[in-house]
């Protein structure tokens, strides 16, 4: 078997695994920290959220300057507009989005980007986030939480390998995959709505 056919299967083998996954998909890292029992009951007696200040700052690799790369990709402006985008999708549909009420809270996020290149190649594998969400009720903070080094985890092995396996596969070869990163994004906002769900659970 030829290398590119290697490649090519162990690329089928990753995709069928991943999608067969999907279901498990949540972000993997430290654990957060639970809300002060005045905090819940602040959380749980909310009318829901509206997104206040969303910041993303792309951070750089410590062995190897991927700026050249990094070009064809969005910048941190737009990840911040995507991000801010997506979560308003996600607690709109979870019933949970709400504007300029006394009963509405602030949901702000500052998140530290990391694209994780591919070997030899422009595209990316999933990104590794540092996560700061801060729940304001007027200018008062009800609820402030850092989760350091989060990556998408679509469960099991697949999630602790599905970066390797793509370094090995350099999926995407020398095309940015620009689409593919915009769906990691909605994953990590979707994700970001349903830990907010649960910290008044």
């Amino acid at each position: 078997m030829s290398l590119n056919q290697c490649k090519k299967r162990v690329g089928n083998v990753v995709v069928s695994m991943v999608f067969g996954m999907v279901g498990l998909v949540g972000l993997s890292g430290c654990a957060g920290s639970s809300p002060s029992t005045e905090a819940k009951q602040t959380l749980q007696s909310a009318e829901g959220y509206q997104v206040g200040q969303v910041n993303v700052t792309l951070t750089d690799h410590v062995f190897y300057d991927f700026s050249e790369e990094e070009k064809h990709y969005p910048n941190e402006k737009e990840l911040a507009s995507f991000f801010k985008e997506d979560i308003e999708k996600y607690l709109k549909q979870a019933g949970r989005s709400c504007q300029g009420t006394p009963s509405c809270l602030t949901l702000d996020l500052d998140i530290n980007y990391l694209r994780n290149f591919n070997m030899g190649s422009v595209s990316v594998s999933a990104p590794t986030i540092d996560r700061t969400l801060t729940i304001r009720q007027g200018d008062t903070v009800v609820y402030n939480n850092t989760q350091k080094e989060l990556k998408l985890n679509k469960g099991g092995i697949v999630g602790n390998t599905l970066n390797e396996l793509a370094l090995f596969t350099k999926a995407g070869e020398e095309k940015a995959n620009v689409e593919d990163e915009r769906k990691d994004i909605q994953v990590i906002s979707q994700v970001t709505v349903k830990d907010i769900e649960r910290l008044s659970l």
